[in-house]
């Protein structure tokens, strides 16, 4: 099946939040066979960004994926937290 790659921005900390989502948009996430993704060697759910602000202070840290497996990444995903309505 055709891969494709989504650029998530989870609201709360809700416990399989992001994995039920994408299994009701009919995307589940490669790997993840509780919620029905096809069999793989993992889930290939990555946690690309990290954006918070501490004491007066913004963090943003970025961690692309090791392989290629994800495909090209969108160059405007790179700073994430510059993207309309995520910031």
């Amino acid at each position: 099946s055709k891969r494709r790659l989504f650029l998530l921005h989870p609201h709360t900390g809700k416990t399989h939040q992001l994995r039920v989502a994408l299994k009701s948009l009919g995307a589940p996430i490669e790997g993840d066979q509780r919620y029905k993704g096809a069999a793989s060697d993992r889930a290939y759910l990555h946690a690309m960004a990290l954006s918070f602000h501490d004491e007066g202070k913004d963090y943003h840290l970025l961690q692309l994926p090791a392989n290629g497996h994800w495909g090209q990444i969108p160059a405007d995903w790179l700073q994430p937290w510059n993207l309309p309505g995520l910031n």
